[in-house]
Parts: C-alpha cells; sequence; structure tokens
C-alpha cells in the first residue's frame, strides 16, 4: 500500500522507460505526478526522478508535458557505476558463462530465441561431401547446397562409424548410417562402430581438424567463431546429392530462413537461478574480455592475447536491457532514498533485486509498490486517476461539472461576498470540509484515487454547490471550503488549478488541517427539506410558490432551533415550527367496544357513547394513573386502559407525513397569499432570466416595465419594492414602456409583458466622464437622474441639462456639440473597433454601444408618425396598437385582422374602430387572403368615410400565401391611396426573409 508517501519527503526513482514512451508509461507518470502534488498540498517535497534509457527528445518533452517538475535521469550518466558493479561481479567470482542457441536473420538483422522463430517444412538439396582429415582418412557428412564447410569438429564422445573403401577410410558420424546404405550402397556388414581415437591411430589428423569437447558437425562461416580451427578446408568432393523435406527455422518477421547459432551469454547464479546480464547485441559493451576459443574472462575492455590457448580476447558482451538502468540504483542507493516502482513493472524491480542479491546488497526492502488500473485511451491527465475499467467519460464530464461549479462560487463570492463562520451552517460546512479532507487523503495514501476523486464531487457539486450555497443564497459564504475544493483538485487537474491559482491569488497550496466540533441536525435538515420537495412534485406545487406552515413534531425539535429561517428559505415556507409536542394536534377518545362488551354488556354501546364526549385530557390523565370512573343509570363504572385510546386528529388543512426523525404536518391549502407571492417571485425570476440574457453584470441596474391583466397589475403594484430590490432596478412603470429587451411571459394563468432597458451603470459613468468637464461627481450625478447612456444624453434638449446643479447653458451646449461630433465614430485600434466613449469592443452588427448606448451606426432622429405615410412595425402588432391608442385615440380606424373581430378588439381595448376580417370561414363580411383587390376597395371604401388611421396584423399571413410580388403591388397601391387623402398605414412583420425585408423597406416610409 501507499501510506509511505504520506510521510515521506525526499526523492521517489521510476522503473526505467527504455526505447520510447507508452501509453501505458504515459499514465504511470501521471500518478507520479499525482502523488507528488499530494505531497505538495500537504506541505511536503517529494522530487520525482524519471530513469531514462535511449529515449528521444520528442518523449523526453512529452514527460516534461506531463509534469515540469520531473527531473529527467539518463543512465548513460551512470554506466561507470554499472561497469564498477560488474569489476565486484567479477572480483567476487560471480559471473558465469551461459551458451545459448539462437536463431539470426540476416535480411531483418535481428536474433531471435528458439521460443520465437517458426519452422517451416522446406524442400531441400543435401550435398553429401568427402573432405580429408587425414592421410588415407576422409570424412563424410550431409551439407545443405550453398553452405560451405571450412573445418570439421569431431566429438571425442560421440560414436562414429568407418568402412574401407579401396586403400581409403571413410568416417561418419551415426547418424549417416542409414545414407551409407540405402543412397551410397555400402553394405552393412563393411561398417564398423568407435570412437575417434579408435581411428585416429591410423592416420595424422590435419590441422582444420578440431577434436575434444565439441559436436560432430561441419564448420561453417556462421559457426566458425565457435572453434576457432587453426586451418581451413583447402578442397572438398561432392560425391553424392539428394532431395529431401526437412524443418527449416524461419525468421517471424520476413519469413526467410535463419542461421542457428550458439550464442555466449554473461550471467550470474542467484540462488541455483541463472541471471542472464548480457545481450547479443546492443548500445553499451560489457567491459569484459571473453575469449571465443576456450571461454576465458578477463575485466577490461583492452584486446590482447588469451593467456590460456593464445587466442584473441575481445569486449564481446553487450549489456542487457534490463540491467543498463541498475547503474541509477546501485549509485543513489547511498542515499537511503526511497525507491519506487508501480506495480505493472514487478517484473523489472524483481530482475534488478535479483543482480544486487548476488553480492549479498538487499534491495527488496526499499521498494514500494504503486497501485492503479489501467486505461486504453489517451486523456488529460484526470482521466488517469478516475478511470474504471478503462472508462474515462463519464469522468470527464464530473471533472468539467466540478470546474464549473468552482468557477460559479467564485462568481458568487464576487457578488455576495467572503464571511468568516457566523451561523450553524457554516460551521457544518466547515466540519464537513474537514472530514472530506481527511477521508481523501487516506483513500490516496492508499493507492485510490478513484474514490478520492467521488468524495471531492460529490462534495462540490452536492455538499457546497446544491446544499451549503442554496441554503445561504445571496448571502456571503465562507470562502475557506471553496479554496480548499480548488487544492484538492490541484492533484487531478493541476492546469485548472493553476488558473486559479492565479485569479485568485491564492499564496500557498498547502492545505491545513483543523479540528473542529461536529455539527448536530444536518440529518432532520435534509431529510425535512427531501420530503417537502417529494410533496411538492406530487402536488405539483413549484417551489417558487411558497407553502404557507409546516410543523415538525420530534423529539429533535431542539436540535432545529438555528435551523428554522434556512428551511424556510430553503423549501419556501412562511412559517416552520419544530416542536416535540404540538399543542394544535386534535385528541379523540376511541372506545373499544369488544373489551367494555365483556364487562357490561347492556350498557356497552351507552357507554362508549358518553366516553366520546369526554375530556380526552381527563380520561387519559386518570387512565394512567389506574383507571377512569363514570356515573351511568345511578351506578358508578370503572373504565380500564384496554376499554379506551386516544387518537391524534390531523387538523384541517394540514397533511401528515412521517420521516425517520419525526412527523411533518405539511398545511397544503392553497390560497390568495400564496398565489400573490407565486406570481411575484415568477416575475422576478424571469426579469433576472432576462439580465442573465443580456450578460448583465451583478451591480448593472435596470429600468423595468410591466403590462398585463388590470387584475394582475393591481396584486404587483403592492410589491413594486420586492420587485425592484430583488431585480436591481432603478424604477419599475407598471405599464407598457417601449424598452430596449421586451418579452411577452406566461406566468401562471396570464401573459405578462416584461420590458427591461439594461443600465449599465460603471460603463455609463466611465462613458459620461469621457466628455470635457465632466469629472466622476457629475458623472454620478446624470446617472442618478435618469440618463441611463449616452445616447438619453444626446436626446435632452440644452435647457433640460442646463437645470442640472453645475451645469449652465453654455456648459450644456458645448456638451452636445461634443457628443454629436464623438458620436457615429467608431475608434479603430489593432483592427479592431471601440466605443469612443467607453472603449468596449465592438462588432461589426452593433448599431449602438452595447454598454454606455452611443449611437454608432444609426441616425438619431426623432420617431413621429405623420399623416400620408406607411409604416412598419418590427415584431409584434401590440406596438402599433400602443401607437394608435397614444396618440390617435380620438381617430377612425380600421384594422385588418386574421383573428375573431370581437375578440381582437375586446383584447387590445380598440374604440372607434372597425374591424375587417381576413379569413377562408364564409361568416360576416370577411375577405379572403387570395382577394387582394377586393381588400384594396374596401380599405378605398372606409377611406372615403373619414376613415385616418389603417392598422394590418395579416400582412405575414398575406405574404405567406400570396408571395411578395403580389404584397409589394399591394402596398404599391395602399401608399397612393393614404399620401393622397393623408391617411396613415401601418403593418407589422415578425419574420420575413432578408430579400423580402429589402424589398418592402424600398416602399415603406418609416419603422415604429
Amino acid at each position: 500500500m501507499l501510506g509511505f508517501l504520506i510521510t515521506m519527503s525526499g526523492k521517489i526513482f521510476t522503473y526505467p522507460i527504455t526505447e520510447n514512451l507508452t501509453e501505458f508509461e504515459i499514465d504511470e507518470l501521471v500518478h507520479y505526478s499525482a502523488y507528488r502534488r499530494k505531497n505538495e498540498i500537504d506541505g511536503r517535497k517529494l522530487d520525482v526522478n524519471v530513469v531514462i534509457y535511449n529515449l528521444s527528445e520528442e518523449d523526453i518533452r512529452k514527460i516534461k508535458s506531463i509534469d515540469s517538475s520531473f527531473k529527467i535521469i539518463n543512465v548513460e550518466d551512470y554506466l561507470s557505476d554499472l561497469n564498477n558493479f560488474i569489476g565486484e561481479l567479477y572480483n567476487n567470482k560471480k559471473l558465469n558463462i551461459l551458451k545459448k542457441k539462437m536463431y539470426y536473420c540476416k535480411n531483418c538483422n535481428e536474433y531471435f530465441g528458439p521460443d520465437k522463430v517458426d519452422f517451416n517444412e522446406l524442400d531441400i538439396i543435401l550435398n553429401i561431401l568427402k573432405v580429408r582429415m587425414g592421410r588415407r582418412l576422409y570424412y563424410i557428412d550431409k551439407i545443405p547446397d550453398n553452405i560451405e564447410p571450412v573445418a570439421l569438429a569431431i566429438s571425442d564422445e560421440d560414436t562414429l562409424i568407418y568402412t574401407k573403401i579401396d586403400k581409403e577410410t571413410w568416417v561418419s558420424p551415426a547418424s549417416m548410417e542409414k545414407i551409407w546404405t540405402n543412397d551410397l550402397e555400402i553394405p552393412k556388414d563393411a561398417i564398423k562402430r568407435g570412437k575417434l581415437k579408435d581411428i585416429r591411430s591410423k592416420a595424422k589428423l590435419v590441422d582444420y581438424v578440431i577434436t575434444g569437447n565439441v559436436k560432430t558437425n561441419f564448420v561453417t562461416k556462421e559457426n566458425i567463431e565457435l572453434y576457432n580451427p587453426k586451418n581451413i578446408i583447402s578442397s572438398y568432393a561432392v560425391i553424392y546429392s539428394l532431395n529431401t523435406h526437412v524443418k527449416k527455422p524461419v525468421c517471424p518477421k520476413c519469413g526467410a530462413i535463419v542461421d542457428d547459432l550458439i550464442i555466449p551469454y554473461l550471467s550470474i547464479n542467484v540462488n541455483n537461478k541463472e541471471i542472464k546480464i548480457s545481450a547479443e547485441e546492443g548500445g553499451y559493451k560489457i567491459p569484459l574480455l571473453y575469449c571465443a576459443s576456450c571461454q576465458h574472462i578477463e575485466y577490461g575492455t583492452k584486446i590482447k592475447d588469451c593467456p590460456m590457448c593464445g587466442n584473441i580476447m575481445e569486449p564481446k558482451f553487450f549489456y542487457n536491457i534490463k540491467i543498463i538502468v541498475l547503474g541509477v540504483y546501485f549509485s543513489e542507493m547511498k542515499d537511503q532514498n526511497e525507491i519506487v516502482f508501480l506495480h505493472e513493472k514487478r517484473q523489472k524491480w524483481l530482475y534488478i533485486d535479483e543482480v544486487l542479491s548476488s553480492l549479498n546488497i538487499i534491495f527488496s526492502k526499499k521498494v514500494k509498490i504503486l497501485r492503479h488500473k489501467f486505461s486504453n485511451k489517451m486523456c488529460k491527465q484526470a482521466a488517469y486517476l478516475t478511470k474504471r475499467r478503462g472508462v474515462v467519460v463519464d469522468d470527464i464530464k464530473k471533472l468539467v461539472k466540478i470546474e464549473n461549479a468552482l468557477q460559479n462560487m467564485i462568481k458568487y463570492t464576487n457578488i455576495y461576498g467572503k464571511c468568516e463562520p457566523k451561523d450553524i451552517i457554516d460551521r457544518w460546512i466547515l466540519s464537513q470540509n474537514e472530514k472530506i479532507k481527511k477521508e481523501i487523503s487516506d483513500y490516496i495514501s492508499n493507492g485510490n484515487f478513484v474514490h478520492s476523486f467521488e468524495i471531492l464531487y460529490r462534495e462540490v457539486v452536492y455538499e457546497i454547490s446544491r446544499f451549503y450555497i442554496t441554503m445561504k443564497r445571496k448571502e456571503p459564504l465562507v470562502n475557506e471550503v471553496i479554496i480548499d475544493a480548488i487544492k484538492l483538485l490541484y492533484i487531478y487537474d493541476p492546469v485548472f488549478f493553476t488558473d486559479m491559482l492565479e485569479k485568485l491569488n491564492i499564496e500557498s497550496v498547502t492545505i491545513h488541517y483543523s479540528k473542529v466540533n461536529e455539527v448536530k441536525g444536518i440529518g432532520v435538515v435534509r431529510e425535512i427539506i427531501k420530503k417537502v420537495m417529494e410533496f411538492r412534485n406530487e402536488r405539483e406545487i413549484p417551489r417558487r410558490e411558497p407553502l404557507k406552515k409546516i410543523i415538525f413534531v420530534s423529539e429533535h425539535a431542539e436540535e432545529l432551533k438555528e435551523y428554522s429561517s434556512r428551511i424556510m428559505k430553503f423549501s419556501n415556507v412562511l412559517v416552520f415550527n419544530a416542536t416535540d409536542k404540538w399543542d394544535e394536534m386534535e385528541l379523540t377518545l376511541e372506545p373499544n367496544l369488544d373489551a367494555i362488551n365483556r364487562m357490561y354488556r347492556a350498557w356497552a354501546p351507552k357507554i362508549a357513547f358518553l366516553l366520546k364526549r369526554k375530556n380526552v385530557k381527563e380520561v387519559m390523565s386518570a387512565l394512567d394513573k389506574g383507571g377512569y370512573s363514570m356515573g351511568i343509570e345511578g351506578f358508578i363504572i370503572k373504565i380500564t386502559p384496554e376499554m379506551v385510546k386516544h387518537v391524534e386528529k390531523v387538523p384541517k388543512g394540514y397533511l401528515k407525513i412521517r420521516t425517520r426523525y419525526g412527523d411533518l404536518f405539511i398545511y397544503s391549502e392553497r390560497d390568495i397569499t400564496t398565489m400573490r407571492i407565486r406570481m411575484v417571485n415568477g416575475i422576478i425570476r424571469r426579469i433576472n432570466y432576462m439580465r442573465k440574457d443580456l450578460e448583465m453584470e451583478y451591480d448593472d441596474i435596470i429600468d423595468v416595465s410591466i403590462s398585463t391583466d388590470d387584475y394582475v397589475m393591481r396584486i404587483l403594484k403592492g410589491y413594486a419594492d420586492e420587485i425592484r430590490e430583488r431585480t436591481r432596478a432603478r424604477n419599475v412603470d407598471f405599464k407598457y414602456v417601449e424598452y430596449a429587451y421586451v418579452v411577452e411571459w406566461p406566468v401562471g394563468d396570464f401573459d405578462i409583458i416584461i420590458g427591461i432597458n439594461p443600465l449599465f451603470k460603471n460603463w455609463v459613468i466611465k462613458a459620461f466622464q469621457s466628455i470635457p468637464g465632466i469629472a466622476e461627481n457629475k458623472a454620478e450625478m446624470l446617472f442618478h437622474m435618469g440618463y441611463g447612456s449616452i445616447y438619453e444624453l444626446m436626446q435632452a434638449s440644452p435647457s433640460e441639462l442646463a437645470e442640472i446643479p453645475g451645469f449652465s447653458l453654455n456648459f450644456a451646449n458645448k456638451t452636445k456639440d461634443y457628443l454629436y461630433s464623438t458620436a457615429f465614430k467608431p475608434k479603430k485600434e489593432g483592427g479592431k473597433e471601440t466605443c469612443p466613449f467607453c472603449g468596449v469592443e465592438l462588432s461589426a452588427e452593433d448599431e449602438f454601444c452595447p454598454r454606455c448606448g452611443a449611437p454608432i451606426r444609426v441616425k438619431v432622429e426623432k420617431k413621429e408618425v405623420t399623416a400620408g405615410n406607411i409604416y412598419i412595425a418590427a415584431g409584434e402588432f401590440s406596438k402599433i396598437v400602443t401607437t394608435v391608442l397614444s396618440k390617435y385615440a380620438d381617430e377612425k380606424k380600421l384594422l385588418i385582422t386574421k383573428d375573431d373581430p370581437d375578440s381582437i378588439k375586446k383584447e387590445y381595448n380598440l374604440k372607434n374602430t372597425t374591424v375587417v376580417w381576413i379569413s377562408y370561414v364564409p361568416m360576416g363580411k370577411s375577405i379572403k387572403p387570395k382577394d387582394i383587390n377586393k381588400l384594396i376597395d374596401t380599405i378605398e371604401k372606409y377611406i372615403g368615410k373619414g376613415v385616418k388611421i389603417i392598422m394590418m396584423d395579416t400582412f405575414e399571413f398575406m405574404l405567406a400565401i400570396n408571395g411578395i410580388e403580389d404584397m409589394i403591388n399591394f402596398l404599391k397601391q395602399i401608399r397612393e391611396d393614404v399620401k393622397s387623402t393623408k391617411t396613415v398605414f401601418m403593418f407589422n412583420l415578425e419574420e420575413a426573409e432578408e430579400e423580402y425585408m429589402d424589398k418592402i423597406s424600398e416602399i415603406v416610409d418609416g419603422k415604429i
């Protein structure tokens, strides 16, 4: 387990990363980095040393990108230590020579062990060679075609066969006997058996014949280095060739036939186990001289003659890649540092441990194993630490949720502030925070990043974000828990932490642990909140509608005293009361007729009737003391406890809900009070949504207009102050005002039109201060006097401005001149356009500055509707109605509509208005949408009867049916009529193609 990391400081060393950096190793390095950060937040320093061998610069950059604090240790720097270690093994006579059969592919230039090559059956030609090995003594053996012998090797111990042919003696290995008899037709009785010594006595062997402890066969160019012959065969004769099927080893990569070789290896013996420390090839040679002839070895690097046999000795062995990094650990062990390998690399450190054990150096006691599961997907660092069974997508989503929640918390504290613990909710979150920090530390100490991440996720997303902040809504927070959560997230996402570090000016990464008292009652609070929420869901009562009253009867009532106001706020309850006994609970007596019958059979019904009318408390008190007596028909009878019981009756209007901690009584009747509050809360919520939609800052203020049914307006006016306070509004008008942003909202059963005019206070004041002669105090005064933008200031007359304290008429005129000379001219800086007053960056579509309201790409002119013109209203028809009712209330009007005439007149309260109905329904005097000429005739008829105002809310409907060309012709005809008669024609268009709008704009005279 990993408990050692909690108390450890100093260094850790990775397992060796060789040749190339794999995704698996990246995964493990991420864990090393996380452990380093865990020590950092605990106030301890932990250096991570990454041991590499033959790694590319690109891979080294990848390692540094995981954690820039990693120290890269290249094993080449420790070769001298490793060479000294080999010297110690040599001096202690620990080194052995092993010979191993290997296969070599010339095409791939690579060696393979016997378990790596494949064997294919091939048709080959075998040549039977005759080679002189002494006077009239010849060696006969088979060899594949295209391979030439250079010498002969004959074992002193092998059994040979021999025969005499003419005056020559032929010698072969015993395996040639079948070829002698079948193919060479040598009589079986002419073949004799014996050892080399039996044959050698008759002839002196030539010097290319090697005898002794060798394998009997031809020596070829491929294996000559194993035999070192004194001379080379000068000639040989092929006496027979045969075709045969043989299994030949082939390269597993390219499929070519490979050469089989006997390769010497350097090894040490540990506990009767041979550990190979050399390889057949590599980048670094072992400083050990080797004689291929007699296998003599000496420590050194300079080539020389073998003192045993006289042949050449040279460095023959390359370092095994498994031991190439040993120098690092052999050198660093003197410092008594902890050395860490991950468990997936267990074989590597076991190998190194065994090598060191040959010199009685104990290595395994210094090894600690990190445990985690492997991921097959390459994701950001946090994914490696939180994965389960290779799946990381859900955890990345959770990481994003944590980071978003923390960023929102920071924004919250910027708005509402930070506080020292001042109430029980603050004290609870602090105690929860200490508990979570300890749990996370314990889990990581045991190598469990997954569970520690889950704890952090639940703490941030649920405990702090969804519970603590909701309970503290619009109040300052204890900032410590947020900072601690950010520091704990440092383990999983250092990039996010670094960003927060700069934004929040966090001075130290270290987390401090404190002892805090456990806060009671929070479990009860959560149970109550949960049950209230379930009640709302079942009754379909939205949370924004307040509940009138909740009573909680429980033995835990005392614990909830400090929570009452929080529960009321969180659950939106007007009254909450926790008590151990509820006096309003109604008690009734319920007689047990069976028990009464057993004692007073004849009087049982009458006794039950009288008991129900008795004082409940009096009867139950007497029963608790032994019994209750009552008179009936002149007799005194005794009532025992089994004859009666008291029953609680829930008061009218309340619903009883059982919880684990007590009974909850919710007043479930909905009345006018809760309806009004629900309505107000709904409007406030929608105004704040509109603020958010405009990306307004918290301290920006707005002007608000609310228009709806008269009945609702009367209700809302009583809550004007609350609406103003909770929406940060300067003014609230209970009438329609054509503000910058207007939306019609469904609230309850009513449609409510809400308009807001954003007043970006800081930006506007900054813009005012850019005007020559206006300092900060004058700018503030202008804003508070109602000038909420540069545009509004431009609309004011010089005489109006002159009435402001500190503004003379001359100064007012100069201010107006500056405003008009500066507006409409965006500044250009670095390819970007900025407002000439407040400096905010502008987009190509901005007609007004989005912050200070300065006109940029529009012509500022007074909007007036004049006779003899056609006007279009972009948006809803209500814009036209408002204009008409405010200016032309007494004029004769004509309304062209697709809606029912009676309902439309009632909806807009239109007086002195004639309605023309555009409809396919043949009722009354309706006109079909396609009959444009009839509509023109009707309009001209009413103009002749004195109509001066014509309103049309069916243009879009008729455009869809008739097409743009017909409707353009319609407007052209109407335009001639209205101009000649000084009539006003107005229509609205909510949506249309851009090319249609261009054509329509050429016909109309203005926009409303």
